[in-house]
């Protein structure tokens, strides 16, 4: 037991290792099993492609949702290619953003293995849920998940604010905030 420790303690990287790797056997098992692209998915792909084409979102598009998520989902559009891969693979991304904040927040209060056990439950329960709507890697939930990725950031830096008084997490939660 005590080798363990040491490797861990010698390793601080293996908790993000083992979060990748959770994160990339979810992905190869369950990625498309849930949900079906012919249902009622298509404004989450056509609208960014319509403002990478030049549309104003409000004028040219009618909108129900803040453009917010719409407009970096043209960004990737631009960047990788108009595809459904391109979306899949940048959220992948983003959950993987996400999950490291959620780590870490975790380990400002739980301690490393906790803060490791939980974010593996995050993994199995909301990324890959096996609840059509629900599963943050579905089309859906782009706008949710930009959205917790900025709030886990700005609670992230208020407690480290708080812990070392330092003010340049004071400006990161305030951009992430807002």
């Amino acid at each position: 037991m005590e080798k363990i420790k040491n490797f861990v303690e010698r390793h601080k990287y293996i908790y993000f290792i083992v979060i990748c790797l959770f994160m990339f056997i979810f992905f190869v098992l369950f990625s498309n099993h849930f949900f079906s692209i012919f249902s009622d998915r298509g404004r989450e792909f056509l609208l960014p492609q319509e403002i990478l084409n030049g549309a104003v979102p409000y004028k040219d598009i009618n909108l129900i949702y803040f453009p917010f998520a719409y407009y970096i989902n043209a960004l990737i559009y631009k960047i990788l290619g108009v595809s459904f891969n391109s979306l899949l693979i940048s959220q992948s991304i983003i959950c993987m953003i996400f999950l490291w904040f959620y780590y870490l927040l975790g380990r400002e209060f739980l301690g490393r293995v906790y803060s490791l056990l939980i974010t593996i439950l995050i993994i199995s329960s909301c990324i890959f849920a096996p609840y059509d709507l629900f599963s943050y890697i579905v089309p859906y939930a782009y706008c949710r998940v930009y959205g917790l990725l900025g709030t886990l950031i700005c609670t992230y830096s208020l407690v480290k604010l708080h812990k070392t008084k330092n003010t340049k997490y004071a400006y990161l939660a305030g951009i992430m905030s807002g």
